[in-house]
């Protein structure tokens, strides 16, 4: 199960700075990644096979 995500450097992340993204939800529940245009969920949901 993945719990959390750290991206640096990738599409819009900033090389030097990493991003951590925590996953808190049970196994049967919906992923769900919502924010304002250009916020990176499109490059959340690339960094796994899972989320496509």
């Amino acid at each position: 199960m993945i719990k959390t995500i750290t991206l640096c450097g990738f599409k819009s992340f900033h090389a030097s700075s990493p991003v951590r993204v925590e996953l808190r939800y049970q196994q049967s529940d919906p992923i769900y990644f919502y924010g304002l245009n250009g916020a990176g969920k499109s490059a959340i949901a690339a960094t796994s096979p899972r989320f496509q």
